[in-house]
């Protein structure tokens, strides 16, 4: 399942997406590809929504459906201010929910154990950002990783964020573009084939 947030479809962005998506076939592989502004994908989690832990939308409960079924996740998006573009965030805050990517079980007013719901799956994320890259590290990674993918039970995972995006050279942006393309297809391999990060 591909997950690509960026409103250009000129960006580095696409391109990125468009070689781990070719990645994914030329595996033989199943592919699940949104574009979610060229979806409309609608970001705001309402009240009701929230409450009743279900979504009568369409959209949200096939992005749910095809989630059960994937095996590979891989996310697509620039970086602004440190963080996935708003229709990404809605996204997770939508799909990523109770029952879809983990639960709590307890007793009624007692103690309750996270249940992470999407074990066996493996994810990647490719981000671009105009920044250079921090010295100590992305907290930006930090958050794909421990907030998103460890939480709901995702492993491995890999983040990999392209710096200075807005001065690399064309030759820059091809290496980028092969490394998508050699990251996926090591991901997009069988279950026991999967690299052990």
């Amino acid at each position: 399942m591909l997950v690509l947030a960026h409103p250009n479809e000129r960006s580095l962005n696409h391109a990125v997406a468009g070689a781990a998506a070719e990645a994914v076939r030329a595996a033989g592989a199943e592919l699940f590809f949104h574009d979610l502004y060229a979806e409309g994908f609608e970001a705001v989690l309402s009240k009701e929504e929230m409450l009743r832990r279900f979504s009568f939308d369409e959209a949200v409960q096939g992005y749910a459906a095809e989630l059960g079924r994937a095996r590979l996740l891989i996310i697509v998006h620039p970086d602004w201010w440190g963080q996935p573009p708003a229709i990404l965030k809605g996204w997770l805050d939508r799909v990523l929910r109770p029952g879809v990517a983990y639960d709590f079980h307890g007793e009624e007013f007692m103690e309750k154990h996270r249940i992470p719901l999407l074990t066996g799956m493996r994810a990647l994320v490719f981000a671009t950002s105009d920044a250079p890259e921090p010295a100590t590290g992305s907290p930006l990674a930090r958050v794909w990783r421990e907030n998103v993918f460890d939480f709901c039970g995702i492993a491995p995972s890999q983040i990999t964020i392209f710096h200075e995006v807005r001065e690399a050279s064309r030759r820059t942006r091809k290496h980028w573009l092969d490394s998508v393309a050699e990251t996926v297809a090591r991901y997009a391999t069988p279950q026991g084939d999967a690299p052990h990060w």
